[in-house]
């Protein structure tokens, strides 16, 4: 039990240094899914107009846990470099400067994001 803890912890006060180190960008969009295999992310990464996809860096990230510290920097630093974070599974918030959004199996979003795409 100690073990675990001493884990948890070295892997927080490594998350808080990536998070304060790593430059977020007002552009990046950061799409969180578990599996293509009914995610709402990858829906809304396909219907993505080419000019929104322009004006924004989107990048779909397949969510997982990290096997190696390599690893798990580079999740943390992607997820500390967005300023919009979309996700289905999990509720990411590396900063209070950055947004979330959570996104279930409603249409309702899908088509909202799809509307925003297509009147940029």
């Amino acid at each position: 039990m100690k073990i675990d803890f001493f884990v948890r912890a070295i892997k927080k006060i490594i998350r808080e240094i990536v998070y304060f180190v790593t430059k977020c960008r007002n552009n990046r969009i950061l799409l969180i899914h578990e599996s293509y295999s009914g995610s709402n992310t990858y829906a809304l990464k396909k219907l993505v107009t080419e000019k929104f996809n322009k004006k924004y860096e989107i990048i779909s990230y397949n969510d997982h846990e990290p096997s190696t510290l390599t690893g798990y920097l580079k999740k943390h630093a992607l997820l500390a470099s967005a300023k919009l974070i979309i996700t289905t599974h999990a509720s990411y918030k590396p900063s209070k400067k950055k947004y979330t959004f959570t996104v279930m199996a409603w249409a309702f979003y899908k088509e909202k994001w799809c509307n925003a795409s297509r009147q940029q």
